[in-house]
């Protein structure tokens, strides 16, 4: 399975994403270092930059290249809207680390 960690490492709220990956990437130390519950994983990580747009173009990368299932990691809100509408369009599972956004609830996303 292709996980797309999508989350900003750079900018002054980058230590936010450090923790995130860093969190991701010990629970995968602790099954060997290339699974998760006994499935094979390779875990594609990409600086969002704190930008909507960008965060968009990494999703969209990673979807058509990558062929990613399973995204994460996304951790500011203005982000999550940009990437997250497109990745349900495309039927790709998003497992978020926080709440989603109020304006995102109301449409059902």
């Amino acid at each position: 399975m292709k996980i797309g960690f999508i989350t900003t490492l750079s900018t002054s709220g980058g230590y936010l994403g450090e923790d995130a990956r860093d969190g991701f990437l010990l629970a995968m130390a602790e099954e060997g270092g290339s699974s998760l519950g006994g499935v094979p994983v390779k875990l594609l990580v990409e600086d969002d930059g704190l930008m909507p747009a960008k965060g968009k173009e990494i999703a969209d990368k990673m979807v058509l290249q990558d062929k990613a299932t399973l995204f994460t990691g996304i951790i500011y809100s203005n982000v999550d809207l940009a990437v997250v509408p497109g990745l349900a369009g495309r039927r790709r599972n998003v497992c978020e680390p926080q709440r989603r956004p109020l304006a995102a609830r109301w449409e059902g996303l």
